[in-house]
């Protein structure tokens, strides 16, 4: 939640913002991929960051919803937590359904 819009991922692949107030929806964005986002996005000033079970981590414009952009993680790297933001850079825990080891990424 950020500034009075709460923000959540979807089965669909959908990154959503929602007033807390109305609960109208303010944008509804696809991240490119039909796979779920299964945690909660992260949320700064600027921009919304959510990872995907596809593999990738992407960015939008907080207040209107514009895809910026995408980084594609290594193959069997799905992001299946939520991103976090902290001190300027943006942590993303991933898991690897094949039996490999998940990894830490970070991102600045």
């Amino acid at each position: 939640m950020y500034d009075g819009t709460v923000y959540v991922g979807s089965e669909s692949g959908n990154i959503q913002a929602l007033s807390l107030e109305t609960g109208e929806l303010e944008w509804d964005e696809n991240t490119g991929s039909p796979n779920p986002v299964s945690g909660s996005p992260a949320v700064t000033e600027g921009h919304v960051f959510a990872g995907t079970d596809n593999e990738t981590v992407v960015g939008f414009d907080r207040s209107t919803g514009e895809f910026l952009w995408e980084l594609r993680l290594k193959r069997g790297d799905h992001v299946r937590s939520s991103v976090v933001v902290a001190d300027g850079r943006l942590f993303v825990a991933t898991a690897n359904p094949a039996g490999g080891l998940g990894r830490l990424h970070v991102l600045e």
